[in-house]
């Protein structure tokens, strides 16, 4: 098997957008594949990080989505070609369909109607796309089917269409011109006529799909229905039989993709049972050569295309090359931001490791005394971890581990170990559920005696200067309630005292510089200064939020983060940041983080997507033209290992191209500056030399500037 990385200007979310105020970088990394669509020797494979463009003559793979080719959204459903005019369309699963005419490359946006569209109760989700011989479009949809003709929508679901015909998972051509409908039962349209095709129960066995259904039309006729509760429906042209087992199991949901064999079998993947085809009246595991984590196989004609998460197999005449395409530099999917006592920004990148994004140095515990895995963690001022498990504390300080539990200390002997955080003094506070607070502090743990502290949930805490814990405080008798503790006292603040707001607490931090303490919320932003409270606007004349995740106040500069927007406030000035108006991806925000040299990070909520903001270019030893215009910049692979391949926008000017490196202190590197003759748009900068982190490379043509920063692993 030969290793191959496939060169792309479009490469897999390394994207940089680059303007005088910034520049994004996203890094997706798919976790399903929808069903592919060959056009000759072109696959299309839509993913929920993209779109793959497969070139089956070139062994070569790029992938179009919101940073790659201005989608408005990176999870693809599904791809058709309309019969008639050629124009290509992409069904997404959150932001209706996109389509392009043949031969083009803009995408334009084909809404639903806005009654539908705007259904807060239950939002418009795409699934799949098909077009019949007219030439009308058909969209399966959780509002039931939809039907485009290009100048009208039609919807029909249990109102208009059938009493089983709700959410529409999968659609495929019938032989009569007609549609079948992968929905509650396996339908047929044709017409403006919905019919039941599989019955609801076979003998004493339900054939029923609650929440996701799949089905497949063989090549020979047979039909196939796979509901969501362990059971398929077989139709062989006579009668209906269901399968509850594949290979002599059970199968608990759904397959994760569904295909035919070149020889004419039925091929299904589960999770749990693996790959099986239906042969000559029985189930068999189906021998290939593919590798775990499959996410959609293919037949062209002659060889196979196994789709991965990071890379596409292709094999033919007995050979297979792998085509890597995604950069996703973590080992599973990231969250809890925390700085250390030197500001730099951390993240947990697995149930047992933490990962610092400003070096990318790695921590993961090791010895008798380490945790097995950290629950929640923090850092002192004097660069000691602290961490928990389920019932236990671990710090690490200057190599070693060392552990406080129920044997050794106060702490009790229970789980529910959940929140840690410094003290700022060299001690730290912990909250264990449902037992109270506990305080660490001249050697020892002591728990908080107060009763509020057992008896309710705490939300969220912070550590402020002379020993004080802020702290949000949930009970289901009276609601939320915010506070602040003293090691003796607890002074819960109601509305009106002292200027308090609490429509302003969604999310809050101290900021040890001034000595403040902020908060934030849907009205507003307000502060207390140890004696009252006082409110500002926030970010005025942007969009305001239902609801904050994250505050972060350090140095002047502010971020913040809603379900939605990230806001950032340098020099004064606001600016909002939404998937509309960056290649942010559309599923909610769920936090953000602030890095040592201003850069900004953002998670977003159960999707495997980070996206990382540098507000501008710093640079310490060498000053960048404030004239020159920035245009954007492509490296790839990102991260880097030996060489980064560079791809300038545009028309580079021929002649002199000066090549810069900075770290990211903005100190210029090793690398020196290079007369360089482009030869077309791209050229190669070896890394190999350069420590891991996190790197500026700038390249000055003409009256440009292009700048984009990569990741050295």
């Amino acid at each position: 098997m030969k290793f191959r990385l496939t060169i792309l200007l479009a490469v897999f979310l390394s994207f940089q957008c680059l303007a005088q105020e910034g520049s994004w970088a996203s890094y997706l990394k798919a976790s399903r594949a929808g069903r592919p669509m060959q056009e000759g020797q072109t696959l299309w494979v839509p993913t929920d990080a993209g779109l793959l463009e497969v070139n089956l003559e070139s062994n070569s793979v790029s992938v179009l989505n919101k940073a790659t080719a201005g989608l408005s959204s990176n999870s693809i459903e599904s791809v058709a070609r309309d019969p008639i005019n050629g124009d290509f369309f992409i069904g997404t699963y959150d932001v209706a369909l996109l389509s392009r005419p043949e031969q083009e490359e803009a995408w334009t946006v084909l809404p639903y109607p806005e009654a539908w569209a705007e259904n807060s109760f239950n939002p418009m989700q795409s699934y799949c796309l098909q077009f019949d011989e007219n030439g009308n479009l058909f969209v399966g949809t959780n509002q039931g089917l939809l039907r485009y003709d290009g100048q009208e929508w039609e919807r029909f679901d249990q109102s208009n269409g059938h009493p089983f015909l709700g959410s529409v998972w999968d659609i495929q051509p019938a032989p009569d011109g007609g549609l079948y409908l992968a929905s509650h039962l396996l339908l047929h349209y044709k017409d403006g006529e919905v019919t039941e095709v599989s019955p609801e129960q076979v003998g004493n066995q339900f054939l029923f799909a609650y929440s996701g259904g799949k089905m497949y039309q063989q090549e020979d006729g047979n039909l196939w229905f796979f509901t969501d509760i362990g059971t398929a429906g077989h139709y062989d042209g006579q009668e209906w039989e269901v399968v509850s087992q594949i290979g002599g199991q059970p199968f608990f949901q759904g397959p994760s993709f569904i295909g035919e064999t070149p020889e004419g079998n039925l091929l299904v993947f589960l999770d749990n049972i693996g790959l099986y085809q239906y042969k000559d009246g029985d189930w068999e595991p189906y021998d290939i050569d593919i590798d775990e984590g499959i996410l959609q196989l293919h037949f062209p004609e002659g060889g196979w295309v196994a789709v991965y998460a990071d890379k596409v197999a292709i094999h033919r005449n007995g050979q297979t090359e792998d085509v890597y395409f995604n950069t996703w530099p973590f080992e599973n999917s990231p969250y809890y931001f925390r700085n250390d006592a030197n500001g730099q920004l951390w993240a947990k990148d697995g149930y047992n490791s933490i990962l610092n994004l400003d070096t990318w140095e790695r921590l993961t515990p090791e010895g008798e005394e380490s945790p097995e895995f950290i629950t929640d963690y923090s850092f002192g001022p004097d660069g000691t971890l602290w961490s928990v498990s389920s019932n236990a504390v671990y710090t690490y300080a200057q190599g070693s581990w060392n552990m406080y539990g129920p044997d050794n200390s106060a702490l009790p002997a229970t789980t529910g170990y959940r929140n840690i955080v410094s003290d700022g003094d060299g001690g730290a506070w912990l909250y264990v559920y449902n037992n109270g607070l506990y305080h660490f502090s001249n050697g020892a743990w002591k728990k908080q005696q107060h009763p509020i502290f057992g008896i309710n949930y705490l939300l969220d805490m912070v550590p402020a200067d002379d020993g004080i814990l802020w702290v949000h405080l949930y009970d289901n008798n009276v609601g939320a309630r915010f506070a602040s503790w003293d090691g003796s006292q607890l002074n819960i603040f109601t509305e009106g005292e002292e200027g308090f707001r609490y429509s302003m607490t969604d999310a809050f931090c101290f900021d040890r510089e001034t000595g403040l303490f902020w908060a934030i919320g849907p009205d507003g932003i307000q502060y207390y200064d140890g004696q009252s409270w006082q409110q500002q606007a926030f970010a005025p004349g942007l969009p305001s939020a239902e609801y904050y995740t994250t505050l972060i106040v350090r140095s002047g500069q502010m971020v913040a983060c809603s379900w939605d927007n990230v806001y950032i406030r340098d020099n004064g000035q606001w600016s909002a940041y939404s998937k509309d108006n960056t290649p942010l991806a559309n599923e909610r925000l769920a936090e953000v983080g602030l890095g040592a040299e201003g850069a900004v990070w953002a998670f977003h909520q159960g999707s495997r997507v980070v996206d990382r903001f540098e507000s501008g270019i710093v640079s310490q030893d060498r000053q960048l033209p404030q004239s020159a215009v920035f245009s954007t910049l492509h490296l790839f692979p990102n991260p880097a290992r030996e060489v980064l391949m560079v791809e300038l926008a545009g028309s580079p000017e021929p002649g002199y191209t000066e090549i810069l490196l900075f770290n990211a202190l903005g100190q210029l590197q090793a690398l020196d500056e290079q007369n360089m003759q482009l030869s077309g748009q791209s050229f190669a900068v070896p890394v190999s030399a350069l420590k891991n982190g996190w790197y500026l490379l700038v390249v000055k043509n003409g009256n440009k500037a292009y700048a984009a920063s990569f990741l050295k692993q």
